[in-house]
Order: C-alpha cells, then sequence, then structure tokens
C-alpha cells in the first residue's frame, strides 16, 4: 500500500522536474540563437541530442548494473553529473541584457 504513495510521488516530481526542463530549454535556445531565425533546426538538435543520451544512459546503466551492481550505477550516475557541471556551468554564456532599460 505504501509503495503506492512513492511511485506517486516520483511521477509527480518527474513530471514537475520535466516541465521546467523543457520550459527552460526552449527558453535557452530563443535567447542563444536571437535573431538568426533557426529555432526549429536546434530545437531538433537538441531533442536529438537528448534522445541519443538517454538511450546510451539506460544502455550504460544497465551494464554497469548487471556487472557491479546498483550502487556503482548510481555512483556513476552521480560521477557524471558532477563532471557535466564541471566542464559546462562554468561555459554557459549569460545571455540577458547586462543593462535593462526601464520603460
Amino acid at each position: 500500500m505504501g509503495n503506492r504513495f512513492w511511485l506517486i510521488g516520483v511521477q509527480v516530481l518527474d513530471g514537475l522536474g520535466a516541465g521546467i526542463f523543457g520550459a527552460l530549454t526552449a527558453m535557452v535556445i530563443v535567447d542563444i540563437m536571437g535573431d538568426i531565425g533557426c529555432y526549429n533546426l536546434a530545437q531538433g538538435a537538441i531533442a536529438t541530442v537528448q534522445r541519443i543520451g538517454a538511450l546510451l544512459s539506460g544502455l550504460a546503466a544497465g551494464a554497469i548494473v548487471d556487472h557491479f551492481g546498483y550502487s556503482a550505477a548510481f555512483l556513476g550516475a552521480g560521477a557524471t553529473t558532477l563532471a557535466a557541471l564541471v566542464v559546462f556551468a562554468p561555459r554557459m554564456p549569460e545571455t540577458a541584457e547586462r543593462e535593462t532599460p526601464v520603460p
């Protein structure tokens, strides 16, 4: 009986995270593309890379779980996330204008 509540809670948080991630991705693409006009192409490229990453992530996690167990898979996912944060966060440019004119 208690497992249903955990499942519903996880699903709600997953949906909330996916919604926020989807909205922020679109906003970042608009900011980066600017006046170039290739928004749909950029959004398609980002979606393709995300899907390939999701496929490879599941495949790699399954192989790690089979050979080393769940703890190793969890630590591997955490290490990958930390590496991405260290590599990409300092290089992500700020796209907002420095001085916003007051109307």
